[in-house]
C-alpha cells in the first residue's frame, strides 16, 4: 500500500486553492492528495517493475518534428495499437530547435503487447522517447 511505503511521495501542483501556494510539492500524505483532487505524478525508488493489473496507466514522454502531420502520425500507431490516450499536453523542446515535446497519460500498462509495440513503433518516428512507468489506475475518485 502507497501510504505504507517510505520510500514513496506525489509530486502536486501548489497552485491549487487547498495547498495555497503556486509551484510543485513533495506531498508524503495521500489524504492530503485525494482532497486536493489535483493532477499529481506518483514517485517511487522502486527496484523492479509493477506487475500489471488490469487496470493501468503508462506515462510517455516523446519528441518529435514539429512539422505539420507529425502528431497525427504519432497518435496513429496508438489508434492502430488499440491503446487509448487519455491525457496529452504539448510544449516547446527546450532543448532541441524546431521540435516539440509531448507528454501522454496512456491505458494500459507497458508490458502489454499491444501498448509495447505502440511504444516501439513511436520511438522509430520520435527524436526522444522516455517512458515513465506504468502503474495501476487511481482508485481516488472526486465526490
Amino acid at each position: 500500500c502507497l501510504e505504507d511505503d517510505p520510500s514513496c511521495a506525489f509530486l502536486v501542483e501548489r497552485s491549487h486553492p487547498e495547498l495555497n501556494s503556486d509551484s510543485f510539492q513533495l506531498c508524503l500524505d495521500l489524504p492530503e492528495v485525494a482532497r486536493a483532487r489535483s493532477r499529481c505524478l506518483l514517485l517511487c525508488k522502486r527496484t523492479k517493475a509493477q506487475e500489471p493489473t488490469g487496470n493501468d496507466k503508462t506515462l510517455l514522454l516523446f519528441s518529435l518534428p514539429d512539422e505539420s502531420g507529425r502528431l497525427s502520425q504519432a497518435l496513429g500507431i496508438f489508434t492502430e495499437r488499440s491503446v487509448n490516450v487519455l491525457y496529452i499536453q504539448s510544449g516547446a523542446d527546450a532543448h532541441h530547435v524546431g521540435e516539440a515535446s509531448f507528454y501522454a497519460e496512456l491505458k494500459g500498462h507497458v508490458q502489454e503487447k499491444s501498448m509495447s509495440r505502440a511504444i516501439e513503433e513511436l520511438m522509430e518516428i520520435t527524436s526522444f522517447t522516455k517512458v515513465l512507468g506504468s502503474f495501476p489506475a487511481s482508485r481516488l475518485r472526486a465526490t
